[in-house]
């Protein structure tokens, strides 16, 4: 009989084994080509209706789709050759080398590999599109066609070739370390040897409880005033840092609390024999149960915890759009200077009247801008100069300057305090010396991140002042213009005519980068002037949220379908064993309602007990997060979408759960 021969008549013998292993590796290859298909879309990437920066955003859900994919591939081919060890057994007592062996296991994996490729391919091509479809859909574009290039397919079966690969060259590394006695005695000596150690349980609750504790103290520094003691040490590493290193000790306390936990069970229930003894099965066998299923306990909390924390945020984030516009104090606003978007008030109205639109309000705001240069850092340093009249036009906030002095408007909340405007100011024009004192410093974002054309840090003065800088000094103004209009969410239209009439205009005026505030500006002339505006926002929020939202639902589904998929087939693997145990526990005079009991709570267990783990984590992660936006009581939103993200999830793990307690309970009995 020939390799070839032995392969097949082992695939139609042990066709459930194989089928299983095959769905497994094609629904992988399937699921990253369809991801793929999007993350390798340029039409995307280039998209001006998405933000800047698109692929780097899509890269956090590709990564953790190629850790997934070497996790899930990884354990798949460990259970397919666990659980074909006895025949690898049989074929060595025949006389079969461990070379032959391992020759017999390359010819059958080249072929799973192989149709399994051409399977996840040619399906992820078919859903694919529909993925696309739904996905353009959702975020309101339809003017990004679906197309297939060549780097889609390469890096699907690169990765997977890799990683399975990677995979099958540990089982044959394995294989020539193996003997013929061990191999046949296998189910009975993989786990003899546990290590014991209730005390180690107790250290990794401790470790999961401190990493908590430091990771919310260290988040939240600025109450503490960490940064000013000892651990500022830390902080210079990077803001990141503590994050980081609570999260690693936080998996590894996770990591001893799992492996001990059914250790430290019968430990603490030996205390209480009417508890101990009335359970006594169902709690070695989950002590059994933890330390043979660690890694995938431990895999399953962290998958859990990933989907919850990142569907609630970028939920949070899909659904907030319109509270995230409504942020700007304006509906429209654009500046205008001496040569640039110079539109009249007249066009300006009519723009606004043709598209059935009302300005319910028009501000008018002046400013200024005044490049000095400073030797101390070798370059020019731009002041902007505002009247505290025009800012009081548009601040709930009414100042009052007096003559000599300034006050500081940071104009952000993003932006920090720059000590350079804290100290006084004196300005010279080679004539005269002009001094400013301090009287206040103010923090109102009137112009954030999104109005390029000006630093968040701005001079309020007086208007004597303002006027007499402005004659003695060498300035370049520029007025703003703050539209409140009758129905921003339909603005859309009016705005992209705004906008068009002003590129138009400018076009025939010199281009700003003969100016100083072109040159010194990383921004480009049309982002610098380009209005900015609510539905812009929104839209620009709406669709980034949405593409990210969808792409992160997507993996929560793969993360959720893996974490049943793991545990069942843990349980699967051995059930011939746990079959041998029930039987002998028949003899002894046990029921068959009494093993349905036994197997439903260790189930229980076994299906719940890592996802709400994982559930509790994420939480605790949301609310570290949010404490440095008011924490999470002021943000009601995020709160729902979290209890219905996380009630959603245990929903689904419960009708698995009631799916596989059938299932198992059937296969044991029968």
């Amino acid at each position: 009989m020939t390799f070839e021969q032995l392969v097949w008549k082992m695939v139609k013998v042990n066709k459930r084994k194989y089928i299983f292993y095959f769905l497994c590796n094609s629904f992988t290859v399937m699921v990253f080509f369809m991801f793929s298909t999007v993350f390798f879309n340029d039409k995307i990437i280039d998209n001006p209706q998405f933000q800047q920066g698109m692929n780097e955003i899509l890269i956090i859900p590709a990564v953790a789709l190629f850790i997934f994919t070497v996790f899930f591939i990884s354990y798949a081919h460990s259970i397919f050759i666990k659980r074909r060890k006895k025949e690898f057994g049989l074929f060595m007592t025949l006389g079969m080398s461990n070379s032959d062996l391992i020759k017999l296991i390359l010819l059958e994996n080249v072929g799973i590999a192989l149709s399994s490729i051409a399977t996840g391919l040619l399906s992820g091509i078919v859903f694919s599109r529909l993925f696309f479809l739904i996905l353009m859909s959702n975020v309101g574009i339809t003017d990004i066609p679906f197309y297939l290039n060549g780097m889609m397919f390469l890096y699907t079966i690169g990765i997977f070739l890799i990683v399975f690969i990677v995979a099958i060259g540990k089982s044959l590394f394995m294989m020539k370390t193996y003997e013929l006695v061990k191999i046949m005695k296998w189910d009975r000596i993989s786990e003899s040897k546990p290590l014991k150690s209730p005390v180690l349980g107790v250290l990794g609750i401790a470790i999961i409880l401190f990493s908590m504790s430091i990771l919310y103290i260290f988040t939240y520094e600025k109450k503490f005033n960490l940064d000013q003691t000892i651990f500022n040490h830390i902080y210079d590493l990077g803001e990141g840092t503590p994050f980081i290193l609570c999260t690693i000790s936080l998996f590894l306390g996770l990591y001893l609390a799992v492996s001990r936990f059914g250790s430290f069970l019968l430990k603490y229930t030996k205390k209480y024999p009417s508890i101990y003894y009335r359970r006594l099965l169902t709690l070695t066998s989950i002590d059994f149960k933890f330390k043979q299923l660690k890694s995938t306990f431990m895999l399953i909390i962290i998958m859990a915890m990933v989907t919850i924390f990142y569907s609630t945020l970028t939920l949070n984030f899909y659904s907030s759009a319109e509270n995230i516009a409504e942020e700007l104090p304006y509906d429209i606003a654009f500046v205008k200077t001496e040569t640039k978007n110079n539109i009249s008030l007249d066009e300006l109205s009519e723009t606004f009247n043709n598209n059935n639109h009302v300005i319910l309000e028009h501000h008018l705001i002046e400013t200024f801008d005044y490049f000095e240069f400073n030797p101390q850092w070798n370059f020019m340093y731009r002041y902007t100069f505002m009247p505290v009249e025009s800012f009081n036009k548009v601040s709930k906030t009414k100042l009052h300057i007096s003559e000599g002095h300034y006050i500081y408007l940071i104009s952000s909340t993003i932006s920090e305090e720059n000590s350079d405007y804290t100290e006084g100011f004196n300005f010279n024009n080679g004539e005269e010396n002009i001094s400013l004192a301090l009287q206040d410093i103010v923090i109102e974002p009137i112009f954030d991140y999104r109005f390029r054309y000006y630093n968040a840090d701005i001079i309020l003065v007086n208007e004597r002042d303002y006027e007499m800088l402005r004659n003695i000094l060498d300035v370049y103004p520029a007025e703003i213009h703050w539209l409140d209009i009758t129905d921003w969410k339909r603005s859309a239209e009016v705005v992209n005519e705004l906008t068009k009439k002003l590129q138009e205009k400018n076009q025939l005026t010199p281009k700003i980068d003969e100016y100083p505030i072109g040159q010194f500006s990383p921004y480009s002339e049309k982002e610098l002037l380009v209005p900015v505006s609510k539905v812009n926002e929104y839209n620009r929020n709406r669709i980034d949220g949405g593409l990210i939202f969808f792409v992160s639902t997507f993996l929560s589904i793969l993360f959720f379908f893996a974490t049943f998929i793991l545990v069942y087939l843990n349980l699967f693997a051995d059930i011939e064993q746990e079959r041998i145990k029930y039987r002998k526990l028949y003899k002894i005079g046990i029921t068959k309602k009494e093993v349905k009991k036994m197997v439903s709570k260790e189930l229980r267990i076994l299906f719940f007990l890592a996802p709400i783990i994982g559930i509790i984590l994420s939480y605790i992660y949301i609310i570290t997060i949010v404490q440095d936006g008011g924490g999470i009581m002021s943000k009601p939103i995020l709160i729902v979408n979290f209890l219905t993200i996380g009630g959603l999830y245990l929903l689904l793990q419960i009708i698995y759960y009631l799916f596989a307690k059938r299932k198992y309970s059937n296969e044991i009995i029968s």
